[in-house]
This record gives C-alpha cells, structure tokens and sequence, in this order.
C-alpha cells in the first residue's frame, strides 16, 4: 500500500479533524496510526504528529500517557513531545524529573526556533502546577514578548484571558494587548 499517503491522510484527520472536533481520544489514535505508517514508509520522524498534545487534552491519564509518549519517542525526539511529557509529569506532582527535562527540552527548542517559543508557555503551566507563581509569570512574559514580536494577538490575548488577565503578563514591550481590555486596578474598585 501507500504507507507515506497514509501517513498524511492520519496526521491531516487527527490535527485537522479529530482536533478541530475536540475529539482528542481521535486524535490520539490518528496520531498514533501515522507513527506507525511512517515507519512502514521508511520515515523517521522526530516529532510525533502532535500525539503529545492529544494524550496531554483528551481523557488518557497523565501516568499512560507518559507510557505512551515513552513507547513511541524516536532516539533523538523533537523537544516538544519531551515538553509536554515533563508537563505531564508535573501533572503527577514529579517535580524532580518535570524540571530537568523541561529545561533541558526548551533549551534544545530554544536552539531550533533561535528564541522563545511554546517552551516558555510550558514552563508557566509546571511552574504554576508547582505553586511558583512568580516563575510562572516570569515565562509568560517571556513568551508573551515572542507573540508581540512575532504579531500572534490572537494567541496573546488567549493567554492574557486563560491566566486571569492579570497586567503581570502583558508583554514588557507593550502596555496592553490589542483587543483585551486592562484589568481594573484596584483603586478602580472591585
């Protein structure tokens, strides 16, 4: 058969269906499926197919998840799967194996992209599972600096919305996100 068309009618139904669907059992499985006709085909892709974010939103349990991405990371992964399970293991309260591979992971990103990157987003989220909120916003400014460099409002202003809206995020380079509204200061009454 064709294993490579395979390979991107799986990758195309999990991250531009099943995702889009919100049905992330699906896309795991997708995910899953073009793994395996990528190997089929002679490929040796580093990164995953976004299988790691699928386990990561949908139902699976972070402990399985964390079998699953072990299962199928190639011997020299992408840093984002090694990003998300470190996300996942700081889900578990594992702490001591979360930040060694998340930092080591985003700087490898780091390496790749040549700045910040999805990284730093990560880093808030095992920063504030650990109860660092000052770690976690000191990242989230870092990563809200990229989205303004790089013109990502969108995503800018679902960050500034998902963490509270509190100005301690807002990018240092810009006093307001376009679109999001500054939150009442406290003299502004409750």
């Amino acid at each position: 058969g064709d294993h490579a068309g395979l390979v991107h009618v799986w990758s195309a139904f999990g991250f531009g269906v099943a995702n889009a669907r919100g049905r992330y059992a699906e896309w795991a499985k997708a995910a899953e499926e073009a793994l395996q006709y990528a190997r089929l085909a002679g490929q040796r892709p580093a990164h995953l197919f976004y299988l790691e974010a699928a386990l990561f939103l949908g139902p699976t349990p972070a402990d399985e998840a964390i079998e699953k991405l072990d299962s199928v990371l190639p011997e020299v992964p992408h840093p984002e799967p090694l990003l998300t399970r470190s996300l996942l293991l700081a889900m578990l309260g594992r702490f001591d194996e979360a930040w060694p591979g998340a930092l080591d992971a985003k700087q490898r990103l780091r390496e790749l992209t040549g700045g910040p990157s999805v990284g730093e987003s990560i880093l808030a989220d095992i920063a504030t599972l650990a109860g660092d909120h000052e770690t976690a916003t000191q990242y989230l400014r870092e990563f809200c600096d990229f989205l303004a460099e790089s013109g990502q409002r969108i995503l800018q202003a679902e960050l500034v919305r998902r963490w509270g809206g509190t100005s301690s995020i807002r990018s240092r380079r810009s006093s307001s996100i376009v679109g999001v509204p500054a939150p009442p200061s406290r003299a502004d009454g409750p």
